[in-house]
């Protein structure tokens, strides 16, 4: 226990030695003796844990509500800063007579004689505390009262600008407990006439009435209020508050001050309860009105001449104490930033500074103006002076003659308390507790204990509560008053001990705040000894258990202790004579407490052994640490060892790694590298420090946010991380770290994206913050980065891609070196570049003279860019389809035609790739002032005229009744289809005169065509529709022809995207985008659907949807769900999710049933089921929810194969049917495999469900419903016989009759799997050759059953032959033909007479080839598999099985011929 800690310290801290010599023995008493043998305690023991631990503390902790500091926030740390909320409800309903007030005996069971107490009181003595009293705490504080305070008075203009200020300022309500500060302050007339400075109030009997307040109240004001009848202004203004309209209730106390004004309120004369109801709803607004107003309506009270009564005074001071509350609480946290301004530097001075000091400073000042706490004083002495009206003695009346104040529930002694103790007042602590006392003196004939909540009868004793106790000793600690603290609390010891307290918190919990705060009083009078004297009987009591009124330790004592070596004294007590802190020892302390095997649970549990390290021990730890190391960077090493420990087992002990706590830790380090720079700078060298400077920087590194990172809960700023980083790069720099100074770059960059897409999923912000730390030190990193004499693409394109993330402009330096790069790099690496890519190549072309001489680009030495035509020749001899953004092709444009002739330009572009074009002067003709939204389309130039298409007539008639008929057939119609619109456009064409319709009617109709496959008519449409475009008839009307030409070649988009002619259909893009235009989201939407049979759908897809964001498209319903179904697939849930979550955010656009099933598709794929069964309940409770089969497919395909649950398979398949939904093939597939291969095996039950589809007449039975059964009987139950019989039976099923293509392929594979299983492959080669006699198609998939067999039975000649039996597909085209959709007999037999192979097919080969030893054939396959250029993914993935493989090759191959099977990434087909 103790002593082992004693050891510690005495062996490791000088500064414990000298403290015990200097304590009088106490130290040495608490760390070297300790209580009796066979404590049994683990204190000193390594323990089983080196990592911190704890809990959060209560709510009412000040360290979790932003940049909070550890200093003197450590005083209400463990407080009971949330007790009066606590005990609200019980005060409120407190209903004490009043008594005459007399002088009560002490309750100690001794006579004490009391020193004098004041706020500058100190000890007399070292023995002070044994000193005996003889007088109670009452006797006490009653010498100490003093004459109150009044107001002064104000002027009547200043009420009225009062007025205007909240007129001006009225917003939407907030939450009460703000720190908003105001700077109007107003004077107040005297609430209550001047009482003479000799004389104490009042208590037993009433002053005269004044005419400025009369201090008489009515009989019937201590009554309820909601006895009385409400007037028309206490309602309204009730019904405006529970409404929460703050304008109305700012109106109606408006009227109310200043009746006069323009206000169109009109209400009978206000009454006291009208009062009363306004300044309530003033104090339930909070920070929306100022304290000055509060007490202008009290002013406003009096000087109407009417009489406050309880009420008024109740609801006064709890607003005032309140609001005096938050702004002690907002005192605290601009006290904290101050303090960390000694650590942080400006390094981004050109951003917004979100803690500007001189802010703080004037918010400083204003709040300190604010005088809610005197002036609740002086309220709160007004109700001490304020009695009943004159009423005889023998009344009821006349007993009940006390001050109001004697009525005031527990909650207003709270509040005031607890402000006398943020002031350190405590003459106005001793008033306060005074007139508490007078309620009424406690019955010595009931001395057990009574708690608030206890029923009485008749009028009950009064019996202080521990949270007075508690505000009344902070106070006392607040002040600096040592003895004045302790005869608080030998009183408070007395009294718990017989019961004589109303706990508003459970008992033990009070007393360790109380013994927690006497130690901080020891601390603050710089006397630690006594401190840990109360810790030695604390730990003595909690195993003797022989005193009730000792407080058992808990983890929030041991926190004091630390933060009392940290923080002895308040960061504003400057004087010489304030105690210092002593980082050492509690460092000491710090360290023992990681050892402890156990973590904190709870700040107030009493533990025998300590536990380790609870939150607000860190946050002390740490604070005083950063401080410290600013003089001393030895400290600064135990800073960043702490930090580690903390994240690293934050975790499982239940702690947070507050950002405040991560920011300035940084800032230390930074601090420290600074100065570091400045001895340097100095020619100062200190042994060590460079050393420890690379470590501050691989620290820095390690713990910096990046794209990764959680932003669920709270998370760094962004300006802050930037502004740190752009302090420590150049140091990254100095040290030989440039490289992981710009892995910081990019951390940063990717961290403020993803907080700007989390604030605004449909953001395209530019992270404004790193753009300015890296616009500094760019050409530092450039020229770090960077060749001088030889710059590579791979070295500059990193940072140039990086500037054009953040919308940087490049300078010339940069611009020459990467041009230079590009330019020399070979065309292989110039074909890998990206459409930014290009863009930034064209931006830097830009950033450099057309026409440059060779003293134009100084660096590097023979920079190849010759011009931007050069540069242009250049990429088109890399076949670059120029699809950049349409401002930076305008900029080009007009650089090429101010630098060139118009012939020469035509002339060059003609030579160049037709995507070129796009440069050539229309479009250079028209202006951009939408920065890069896209430009507006404009009238089709007469060449965009398909040449063989015949010219316009000269006169069309466009009909809208034609247009009318032929519209008949969309969306939808019972029985004209899109043909009969087609057979009814070429009738109205061929009358005299022709006839045609609108072109909006024309684009529909080209859709339509499309989407039915019917592309000649489609064509013919398009035809007749660029007639009517470029007709006398639309040329007149500019706008409207360049709508309708931009809407038809719109509709071409999505007619050949769903005809499968995507060639045509990327032309018909390529027209619009290339005359300014931007395809709608559905032609984008129709390119990403039909983009398929390519080897990476999946990445054309996102490409497509990159681009029609980038160009301005906004996305709708559509667009969402095909890219997202696109991304299911793929099994891209986190993308799928976050393109999800965008379109959630859009008001605009509702998800439909399509898009929650494509997204619980792309949950379900990776597994999360708990995130597919919560959007499949959010599906189900959408308004517009139609159920749809592929949902509940979707969660039972979830259950069976991924997560086997057949449970769960069954609930989804009973909502099905309950949702009225006729199964499919596909969900009785499911069930059978639900019953055949989720363990326990029900055999039965898989039998009745295939019977079930065998007399199903909705669903016929199908090759996959076979192949479930199979593999059932032969892969799980291991039954091979039962499965080759089921497979022979299937010939003469009634189902083979009805489909002439049973058994087809997927059945074949399921019995090869089987035998391969059973190692039976002198059975599959039979049924091979039966596959192949029947004329079913063999897939890949077979093939790799087959392949894998073979080699696993040493058939290793067998399984080449299967694989080089197959064929590869067109480059970029993906293999046809191997997957056979759900229904069998919608496919021929053998629709694909070539087999081909899958990727699968590549691994399962190697795999038999590394299998069998044969490293030179697997090295041939993967230089096979690489010149098929197949998407990077899987080449990588079949490339790391042979890495990872024992029989792997590679250990063996020389370096550089395993470089050359490591390629860069292939541009995907």
């Amino acid at each position: 226990m103790i002593p082992k800690v004693a050891n510690h310290l005495f062996l490791h801290t000088s500064r414990a030695v000298a403290l015990v010599q200097n304590q009088s023995g106490a130290l040495r008493n608490v760390l070297q003796s300790g209580p009796a043998a066979g404590a049994g305690s683990s204190w000193g023991s390594a323990g089983t844990g080196a990592g911190p631990g704890g809990a959060k503390f209560n709510a009412g902790s000040k360290f979790y509500k932003g940049y909070t500091g550890a200093g003197r926030a450590i005083t209400q740390a463990n407080s009971s800063a949330a007790q009066d909320g606590a005990t609200k409800g019980d005060d409120e309903k407190e209903d004490i007579k009043a008594t005459i007030v007399t002088s009560r005996a002490s309750s100690s069971r001794h006579p004490r004689t009391h020193a004098r107490r004041h706020s500058l009181s100190l000890p007399a003595g070292r023995n002070d505390h044994d000193q005996q009293m003889d007088v109670s705490v009452l006797q006490t504080v009653q010498m100490h009262l003093r004459q109150r305070h009044a107001f002064a008075s104000a002027a009547a203009k200043e009420q009225q600008d009062e007025i205007e200020e909240i007129q001006h300022s009225r917003s939407v309500r907030t939450r009460r407990n703000s720190t908003a500060s105001h700077t109007l302050s107003v004077e107040m007339a005297p609430l209550v006439p001047p009482t003479p400075a000799d004389q104490s109030p009042p208590i037993t009997k009433t002053s005269q009435s004044t005419s400025v307040a009369p201090n008489l109240v009515e009989e019937t004001e201590t009554e309820s209020e909601d006895t009385v009848a409400r007037s028309p202004f206490t309602t309204t203004l009730n019904d405006a508050l529970i409404q929460e309209d703050t304008h109305v209730v700012i109106d109606h106390v408006q009227w109310l001050i200043d009746p006069s004004n323009s206000s169109p309120l009109s209400y009978p004369e206000p009454t006291v309860m009208d009062f009363n109801c306004a300044i309530r709803a003033l104090v339930s607004l909070g920070h929306q009105t100022t304290p000055t107003l509060l007490v202008k309506l009290y002013h406003t009270l009096l000087a109407r001449g009417l009489t406050p009564n309880l009420g008024t005074y109740i609801h006064m001071i709890l607003g005032l104490t309140e609001r005096d509350h938050d702004v002690q609480k907002a005192l605290q946290l601009l006290e904290y930033r101050a303090k960390r301004e000694r650590l942080s530097g400006r390094a981004t001075a050109n951003v917004e500074d979100v803690a500007a000091p001189e802010s703080d400073e004037k918010r400083k000042v204003a709040l300190l103006a604010e005088d809610n706490f005197a002036t609740a004083i002086a309220i709160f002495e007004a109700a001490c002076i304020t009695a009943p009206r004159t009423a005889p003695a023998s009344t009821e009346a006349g007993r009940r003659r006390a001050p109001l104040a004697v009525h005031f529930p527990l909650s207003v002694y709270h509040g005031l308390l607890r402000s006398c103790a943020a002031h350190a007042n405590v003459d106005a602590a001793i008033r306060v507790y005074t007139q508490l006392e007078a309620r009424s003196q406690p019955s010595r004939q009931s001395p057990s204990p009574i708690r608030a909540d206890s029923p009485s009868r008749g009028p009950p004793p009064f019996y202080p509560s521990t949270l007075v106790f508690y505000h009344l000793l902070n106070t006392y600690v607040n002040a600096g008053d040592l003895a004045g603290a302790k005869e608080v609390f030998s009183e408070f010891r007395e009294l718990i001990s017989k019961g004589l307290l109303v706990h508003s918190e459970p008992k033990l919990k009070v007393q360790i705040q109380m013994w927690n705060k006497m130690m901080e009083a020891h601390f603050r009078a710089g006397q630690p000894a006594g401190a840990l004297r109360l810790l030695e009987m604390m730990m003595d009591g909690e195993i003797s258990k022989t005193d009730a009124a000792v407080a058992p330790p808990a983890s929030s004592t041991f926190t004091t202790i630390i933060n009392g070596f940290c923080n002895p004294s308040p960061s504003s007590d400057v004087t010489k004579n304030a105690p210092q802190p002593d980082i050492a020892t509690a460092l000491c302390w710090f360290d023992r407490l990681l050892q402890q095997p156990s973590a904190s649970r709870n700040p107030y549990e009493p533990t025998r052994n300590p536990s380790r390290p609870d939150q607000v021990s860190w946050i002390v730890m740490l604070d005083a640490l950063a401080q410290a190391s600013c003089n001393n960077r030895v400290y600064l090493k135990d800073l960043n060892r702490l930090f580690n420990i903390h994240v690293k087992c934050a975790p499982q002990d239940g702690l947070d790694v507050r950002v405040v706590d991560t920011l300035m830790v940084f800032d230390a380090n930074l601090h420290f590298l600074e100065e570091v720079a400045k001895a340097r700078g100095a020619g100062v060298q200190i042994k060590g420090m460079e050393e420890q400077a690379k470590e501050s920087l691989d620290f820095i590194a390690r713990h910096f946010p990046n794209g990764t990172a959680n932003l669920s809960g709270n998370h760094p700023g962004p300006y802050h991380l930037a502004n740190d980083f752009a302090r420590a790069y150049p140091h990254f720099v100095h040290f030989g770290m440039a490289q992981e100074g710009w892995e910081m770059a990019e951390s940063l960059v990717a961290y403020e994206e993803k907080v700007i897409l989390k604030s605004d999923p449909q953001s395209k912000g530019i992270p404004k913050f790193s753009k300015a730390a890296l616009t500094n030190v760019l050409p530092l990193a450039f020229e770090t980065a960077v060749s001088a004499s030889s710059p590579t693409l791979v070295q500059t394109l990193p940072i140039v891609r990086l500037i054009g993330r953040l919308a940087i402009s490049p300078t010339p330096s940069i611009a020459s070196h990467h041009l230079h790069a590009y330019v020399t790099a070979p065309v292989e690496s110039q074909q890998q570049l990206s459409t930014p890519d290009h863009e930034m190549i064209l931006l830097c072309g830009l950033a450099l003279p057309v026409q440059p001489s060779s003293s134009d680009i100084p660096s590097p030495p023979g920079c190849a860019y010759t011009g931007l035509m050069g540069l242009l020749q250049t990429m088109d001899n890399a076949h670059v389809n120029l699809q950049v953004p349409s401002k930076t092709m305008t900029r080009v444009t007009e650089a090429l035609y101010a630098n060139y002739t118009e012939r020469d330009v035509s002339r060059f572009l003609d030579g160049l790739h037709s995507s070129f074009r796009a440069l050539e002067l229309p479009l250079a003709n028209r202006t951009d002032d939408q920065g890069e939204v896209p430009r507006a389309p404009t009238p089709p130039p007469i060449s965009t005229y398909p040449p063989d298409i015949p010219p316009p007539p000269e006169h069309i008639l466009v009909d809208a009744d034609v247009s009318r008929q032929i519209d008949q057939w969309f969306p939808s119609h019972p029985s004209l289809t899109v043909h009969d619109s087609y057979a009814a456009l070429q009738a109205s064409i061929s009358t005299k005169p022709p006839r045609y319709p609108h072109p909006a009617t024309l684009g529909r109709l080209i859709n339509g065509l499309g989407r039915a496959r019917d592309i000649a008519a489609a064509q013919s449409v398009y035809s007749i529709a660029q007639q009517v475009l470029f007709s006398p008839f639309l040329s007149q009307n500019p706008t409207w022809q360049s709508q309708a030409w931009f809407q038809i070649e719109d509709h071409m988009i999505i007619a050949y995207a769903h005809a499968g002619d995507m060639e045509a259909a990327f032309a018909h893009r390529d027209r619009i985008t290339a005359a300014g235009g931007v395809p709608s989201p559905d032609a984008y939407g129709s390119l990403i659907e039909c983009v398929k049979d390519t080897t990476d759908d999946t990445s054309n897809a996102m490409a497509l949807f990159a681009e029609c964001q980038m160009l301005g498209t906004k996305p709708n319903v559509y667009l969402y769900n095909t890219i997202i179904s696109k991304l299911a697939k793929a099994r891209k849930a986190d993308f799928a999710l976050e393109l999800f979550q965008q379109m959630k955010a859009n008001a605009s656009l509702r998800p439909s049933s399509i898009t929650y099933g494509a997204v619980i598709a792309a949950c379900a794929r990776v597994g999360d089921a708990s995130a597919a069964e919560q959007l499949f309940e959010e599906m189900a409770g959408q308004p517009n929810f139609k159920p749809r089969i592929p949902p509940y497919n979707t969660m039972m395909q979830m259950y069976t194969h991924t997560k086997p649950d057949r449970e769960r398979v069954l609930h989804y398949f009973n909502r099905m049917t309950k949702a009225n939904i006729q199964p499919s093939a596909h969900t009785y597939k499911l069930l059978v495999d639900a019953y055949g291969t989720i363990e326990p095996i029900d055999a039965n039950a898989m039998e009745d469900v295939f019977k079930r589809i065998e007399s199903s007449r909705n669903v016929q039975l199908q090759g996959s419903h076979w192949a479930a059964l199979i593999n059932a009987y032969g892969c799980v139950l291991k039954d091979l016989d039962k499965a080759i019989n089921i497979f022979e039976s299937i010939p003469s099923h009634p189902s083979a009759k009805r489909s002439a293509y049973l058994p087809d392929s997927v059945t074949y594979e399921s019995l090869i799997n089987v035998l391969v299983t059973h190692k039976r492959m002198d059975l599959a080669q039979n049924y091979l050759a039966q596959l192949q006699a029947s004329g079913v198609h063999m897939t890949a998939y077979i093939a790799n059953l087959l392949i894998k067999g073979y080699a696993a039975d040493g058939a290793i000649d067998e399984a080449r032959s299967i694989f080089e039996s197959l064929s590869d597909p067109a480059s970029g085209v993906a293999a046809p033909g191997n997957h056979v959709p759900h229904d069998s007999a919608s496919a021929p037999t053998s629709p694909h007479p070539i087999s081909y192979r899958e990727p699968s097919t590549w691994e399962a080969m190697f795999r038999a080839e590394l299998g069998n030893g044969d490293r030179d054939r697997a090295v041939a396959l993967l230089e096979r598999l690489q010149q098929r250029q197949f998407p990077q993914a899987v080449y990588n993935r079949i490339r790391g099985i042979m890495l990872d493989d024992s029989v792997s090759p590679w250990g063996q191959l020389p370096q550089s011929q395993f470089q050359s099977l490591s390629p860069s990434p292939s541009p995907s087909p």
